[in-house]
C-alpha cells in the first residue's frame, strides 16, 4: 500500500494536460465559502433539489463519501477541506449540494489559467445535469475543456481491478495492494493509467508503521500513475506477481468512475490501517459506477486488499481474469523447464562467464531449448542489473550480445513454454481466524481459544498465498485451566512476521522473522505471568523437492517484566525448522529453538520444540494437532492441543 507521486514528464501529452490542468489548479478552492448567486434559474434548481431531497440520494452520498455517524447525522470520509464547497460540507450533505450548485453558476474567470468549478467536479456536474435536467446553455461555463481533452486522449472503455501480491520486505506492502486501471479501446493495458489510494509512509519499521497506521497518522491520497511504471515496480523490482480482474461494467459506468477519479485527484484523507485503506477506498470508486452494489456499505472493522478481490468475484463483477507473473516467477519457471546442465550454461552466459554463441550455435541442443535458454539468460541479466550486481556498461554489452544471438533463432513457438498459473488469490482462506480447542498441559486438561485479526500462518494451507510467508497480526491464545479454575492468556502477539524465501541457483534471499507482543514465560512453577517480548532472527532456507522447505536462523530476544529481578532478560539463540506439504490438504511443521537467557547474575538455556499437523477440511476450516515441549530454567513443560480453525 505504498504511496508515490504521479510523474510529470516533459513531452508527454497526458502529463502536460494533467500537470497544467490539475495539480496547481485548485488552491483557490481551499476556502470554499461561497455566497449564493441571485440567479432565478439557480433558485429554481435549488428549490427542485430540496423538493426531490437529492442530498439523500445514494449517488450524492457516494460522490461526497458520506457515511452515517454513530451519534447521528453524516460525515464525509474525505478530510481535505478543498473537497467541499460549503463550510460545513464535510458534515452536511444538503448544504454541500446547494453550495455545489451555486459554484457551477459562478461567472467564468477572467484569467484563462484559473479553472472554473465545472473543471473541479465533473462527476457532480454530470449527475446534477441528469437528475435536474440542467440546461447547459444556462451555465456560465458549460464544459471543461481540459477534462474533455484528457478524456479524449485516454479514451477509457473498461475498468480493471489489479491486485499485486504481498511483498514481504516492505511493511507497507505485506498485505498486498489494489488499484484500478482504465483500459483504452486498443486494450494495451501497459499504456493505460492506474489509480490507487495509498498512505504517505514515513517509516520502514514494521511495528511502528502498524501503530501509526492504526491510529490514522498518515495522510492518504488518490494518485493517477502510468500502469507501465507500476508493473515495472511490482513485477520487476519487488518480484510481485500481479492479478488483473476486468470488471463487467458498461461504458457509462466506467465514465462515472473516471469523472469521480478526476475529482479526487490530489485530495487527501487520513489513512487507517484497518478500514480506510487502499482496499476500502476502491470500494467507494466502484460504487460510484453502480450505486446499488453498495460495496462500501461493508461494516467490517477490517478490510484488506484480498477482500476486495474476493468481494468483486462474489458479486459477479469479474468479466475475465489474467495473470502477470513477476520476473522472478518467470525466471524460476524457465529455469525449471531447462535441463540442469543447460540451465547452468545459460546462467554463465548471463553472468558474463560464457559467450552467448555457446548456446546459440550448439547443434546438440534442440532449437526450442536454445531459444528458451537465451531468453532465460537475457531475463537473468536484466535481473542482475536491476539488483545492481553489474554496472550499466557491462550489462548493456552483455545484454545486447545475448539478444543478437537470440534474434538469429526466430520467435518462440506459442506452446514451447508458458508460465502455469498458480492458485488465484481469491481461492485462499479468509484473513481472520478463530480456533477453539482442547488440550493437556502436564497431564491437566484445558480449553483453549486462539484468534487473530489477519492474515496467514506457516501452518495454514498455502492455496492462494506465498509458501513460507507468515503475517499474523493481533494473534493471541487464551486458556481455561480446569485444574486451577482460572483463565490464562498464553500469548498476545501484536505482530508476528516470518519470510522464509528459499535460496536457489538464481536468488539468495535472507530468511527472517520478527515477533513483538506479550507471552507467558514459564520460569518457575505456578508463575504464569505475561512479559513483554521482542524476538528477531535471520538465516537461510532451501527447498528439497516440491514438498520440503527447511531453514535455520540465528536469533535474539529480549523480555521485559516484573518476573525478572532486574525487569529485563534476554540473549542470543538459534532455530532449525522443517515444513512438509503433502498434497493440497495436509501440512506439517517441525521446529526446534534454543536460546541462552541472561538475567543479571543468573543465566540459563531455554529449549523449545514443536510438531504440528494441519488438515484442511474446506477452504475456511481445518483441524490442527500441535505438540510442544519447553524447558525453561529448571521447568519442563509438555502440552498437546487439538484445535478447529475457522477462517472468516
Amino acid at each position: 500500500m505504498r504511496y508515490s507521486h504521479s510523474g510529470c514528464k516533459p513531452g508527454d501529452r497526458f502529463a502536460s494536460f494533467l500537470c497544467a490542468g490539475l495539480f496547481g489548479l485548485f488552491a483557490s478552492w481551499a476556502s470554499a465559502d461561497f455566497e449564493p448567486i441571485p440567479d432565478p434559474y439557480l433558485e429554481t434548481l435549488l428549490t427542485e433539489a430540496r423538493a426531490l431531497r437529492l442530498h439523500e440520494d445514494p449517488t450524492w452520498r457516494l460522490l461526497g463519501h458520506y457515511r452515517p455517524r454513530w451519534v447521528g447525522g453524516w460525515k464525509s470520509m474525505i478530510d481535505d477541506p478543498a473537497f467541499f464547497n460549503a463550510p460545513n460540507g464535510k458534515y452536511d450533505p444538503e448544504a454541500e449540494l446547494a453550495a455545489t450548485l451555486a459554484v457551477f453558476f459562478q461567472p467564468a474567470p477572467d484569467d484563462p489559467e484559473e479553472r472554473h468549478p465545472v473543471c473541479r467536479f465533473p462527476a457532480r456536474l454530470a449527475w446534477l445535469k441528469e437528475v435536474l435536467a440542467i440546461d447547459p446553455e444556462r451555465l456560465p461555463v458549460p464544459t471543461c475543456d481540459i477534462f474533455e481533452q484528457v478524456y479524449g486522449y485516454l479514451r477509457p472503455t473498461t475498468l480493471t481491478l489489479v491486485f499485486p501480491a504481498a511483498y514481504m520486505n516492505s511493511p507497507a506492502s505485506m498485505f498486498g495492494h489494489t488499484l484500478l486501471v482504465f483500459d483504452s479501446a486498443d486494450k494495451n493495458r501497459l499504456l493505460a493509467k492506474g489509480v490507487g489510494y495509498a498512505a504517505a509512509v514515513t517509516t520502514g519499521f514494521g511495528p511502528l508503521f502498524a501503530l501509526q497506521g492504526i491510529m490514522g497518522m498518515y495522510p492518504g491520497r488518490y494518485a493517477i500513475e502510468d500502469y507501465f511504471d507500476k508493473v515495472e515496480q511490482y513485477n520487476d523490482i519487488h518480484r510481485r506477481d500481479i492479478w488483473e480482474y476486468e470488471l463487467d461494467l458498461t461504458q457509462e459506468e466506467v465514465d462515472r468512475v473516471f469523472r469521480h477519479t478526476w475529482e479526487l485527484q490530489n485530495v487527501w484523507s487520513w489513512y487507517y490501517f484497518f478500514d480506510e485503506n487502499c482496499a476500502y477506498k476502491l470500494y467507494q470508486l466502484i460504487d460510484v459506477a453502480r450505486p446499488d452494489l453498495r460495496l462500501s456499505d461493508d461494516t467490517s472493522w477490517l478490510v484488506i486488499p484480498i477482500d476486495t478481490v474476493k468481494l468483486i468475484n462474489e458479486r459477479g463483477l469479474v468479466r475475465q481474469a489474467s495473470f502477470r507473473p513477476s520476473k522472478a516467477t518467470r525466471l524460476n519457471y524457465f529455469a525449471a523447464s531447462l535441463p540442469p546442465e543447460r540451465r547452468r550454461k545459460a546462467l554463465e552466459v548471463a553472468r558474463g562467464r560464457e559467450s552467448p554463441e555457446a548456446i546459440a550455435r550448439d547443434d546438440d541442443m534442440p532449437a526450442a531449448e536454445r531459444r528458451l535458454a537465451l531468453d532465460f539468460a537475457a531475463d537473468y541479466a536484466q535481473y542482475l542489473f536491476t539488483e545492481r550486481l553489474v554496472d550499466r556498461p557491462t550489462y548493456s554489452e552483455r545484454f545486447i550480445a545475448i539478444l543478437r544471438e537470440r534474434s538469429r533463432l526466430g520467435p518462440r513457438e506459442e506452446n514451447e513454454v508458458r508460465v502455469t498459473w498458480p492458485a488465484r488469490p481469491e481461492e485462499g482462506h479468509a484473513a481472520s481466524a478463530l480456533a477453539p480447542g482442547v488440550g493437556w498441559e502436564q497431564g491437566d486438561f484445558f480449553l483453549s481459544l486462539r484468534g487473530r485479526v489477519a492474515y496467514h500462518g506457516l501452518l495454514d494451507n498455502d492455496t492462494g498465498f506465498t509458501r513460507g510467508a507468515q503475517i499474523m497480526f493481533l494473534n493471541s491464545e487464551a486458556r481455561w485451566r480446569t485444574d486451577l479454575e482460572r483463565l490464562e492468556w498464553r500469548f498476545i502477539d501484536v505482530v508476528h512476521v516470518e519470510s522464509i524465501a528459499p535460496r536457489t541457483e538464481l536468488f539468495t534471499p535472507t530468511a527472517w522473522r520478527a515477533r513483538l507482543g506479550f507471552t507467558q514465560m514459564d520460569r518457575r512453577r505456578n508463575q504464569n505471568g505475561m512479559v513483554f517480548s521482542a524476538q528477531t532472527g535471520g538465516g537461510a532456507a532451501w527447498e528439497i523437492g516440491e514438498r520440503h522447505l527447511v531453514w535455520g536462523m540465528l536469533e535474539s530476544e529480549i523480555h521485559l517484566g516484573d518476573r525478572y529481578r532486574s525487569w529485563i532478560a534476554g540473549g542470543p539463540g538459534a532455530s532449525a525448522n522443517w515444513m512438509i506439504t503433502l498434497g493440497r490438504d495436509w501440512k506439517s511443521l517441525l521446529q526446534a529453538r534454543t536460546a541462552w537467557i541472561y538475567e543479571g547474575d543468573d543465566d540459563w538455556w531455554r529449549v523449545e520444540t514443536s510438531a504440528g499437523v494441519d488438515r484442511r477440511l474446506t477452504r475456511e476450516q481445518s483441524l490442527r494437532l500441535l505438540q510442544q515441549y519447553t524447558r525453561n530454567h529448571d521447568l519442563d513443560m509438555h502440552e498437546t492441543t487439538l484445535s478447529w480453525n475457522l477462517f472468516f
